[in-house]
């Protein structure tokens, strides 16, 4: 079975929305064991730590509306942003080839990296968001490990390599809902 994480980061606000999300893909045999892995290894990161999170994990082969076939979290209080919440690193992997079909990312919130957001990420930064690739990819249940997921040909290939560069992403989708406005006249 191939799964879909989804992975919550709360900040901010508790209000659903405001999820940071990161969704990767898996090939599975057991997707208990393999959510009951993902939050052992969230937990184990010292860049989440004690930060409250999701995981929801679903059939991407299943018809929608598909319910999750996992649930797990992390309860705790809801931490502040350290920096805009659309800013974040992009973990990029592959499987077996670095080209179309076999590439995919995911987007680690700048606000999990320590330091702030100069022009450029600090190689400390860098390295943080390539821990998400131990996080994400190693000490999974036998049977169960991370796959490049392409919709367009529903297939997979298990995940060989990644890569974090030196340049910040931007995230739109990730930021807060406007609560006041500024206006004037011309």
């Amino acid at each position: 079975m191939y799964i879909r994480a989804q992975i919550g980061f709360q900040f901010d606000s508790t209000i659903p929305r405001d999820l940071l999300m990161i969704t990767p893909h898996y090939s599975a045999n057991d997707p208990q064991a393999l959510g009951d892995a993902l939050v052992a290894n969230l937990k184990a990161n010292t860049l989440v730590g004690s930060k409250p999170f999701t995981v929801n994990l679903y059939n991407v082969q299943a018809a929608p509306p598909s319910a999750p076939v996992y649930t797990g979290q992390q309860t705790g209080s809801t931490p502040s942003s350290t920096c805009p919440r659309e800013v974040a690193l992009c973990l990029s992997y592959y499987g077996g080839w670095n080209r179309p079909t076999f590439r995919g990312r995911v987007y680690i919130p700048a606000t999990l990296l320590a330091g702030g957001t100069a022009a450029k990420p600090s190689g400390t930064q860098q390295t943080g968001a390539g821990s998400f690739a131990t996080t994400l990819g190693k000490n999974l249940p036998s049977g169960n490990y991370m796959v490049v997921w392409s919709r367009k040909k529903a297939t997979a290939a298990q995940v060989t390599d990644w890569w974090v560069d030196n340049e910040w992403d931007t995230i739109r989708s990730r930021g807060l809902k406007a609560d006041s406005r500024v206006s004037g006249k011309f």
